[in-house]
């Protein structure tokens, strides 16, 4: 493969790894493994027959083929390296409460529970008068609270559910 065909086979990998990643990243209910691979491949694909068209080797598949197959391993090479990058950054952590159905295994949640844990009041609260909150907390409160994470707490007669996003 000559020099140019590879510098665009880095170029658009990086591109179609970008794509698959901001695409992932928008539609939150279809990030699966597979749908990543499937992402990676079209957009690869996409990518690869536009260039080869553009240099006239689009019926030449012993161009073709390789030139597919190593913009999808640097799309999957890119992809990776940004989504590790972004996990090593911890950027932020909310603290989420919602008002739900009352059931049996909601846990009382008193005043003096709640005197150590001044955002998860605030968040109640907050839930109390608009059935929901979302409150940004720090990686300290964000370990402090684990305990009340996926859990069920009565607080003034109401059941909340505690979850935490952390992005």
């Amino acid at each position: 493969m000559k020099l140019k065909h590879a510098i665009w086979t880095l170029i658009l990998g990086a591109v179609s790894g970008f794509s698959t990643f901001a695409i992932l990243n928008s539609f939150e209910e279809i990030r699966r493994f597979s749908t990543f691979l499937l992402l990676a491949l079209l957009t690869s694909l996409l990518f690869s027959a536009a260039y080869s068209r553009a240099v006239k080797k689009l019926k030449n598949l012993r161009f073709f083929i390789p030139f597919t197959l190593a913009t999808f391993l640097v799309s999957v090479f890119t992809f990776t390296l940004y989504l590790g990058f972004a996990l090593m950054q911890e950027q932020a952590a909310f603290l989420h409460v919602r008002k739900v159905a009352l059931s049996s295994d909601c846990a009382l949640l008193s005043e003096e529970d709640l005197e150590n844990y001044d955002v998860l009041r605030r968040a109640l609260k907050s839930a109390e008068i608009s059935g929901s909150a979302m409150i940004k907390i720090s990686p300290e409160e964000l370990k402090k609270l684990s305990k009340y994470y996926g859990k069920c707490v009565i607080y003034n007669g109401s059941a909340y559910e505690i979850n935490v996003a952390v992005t």
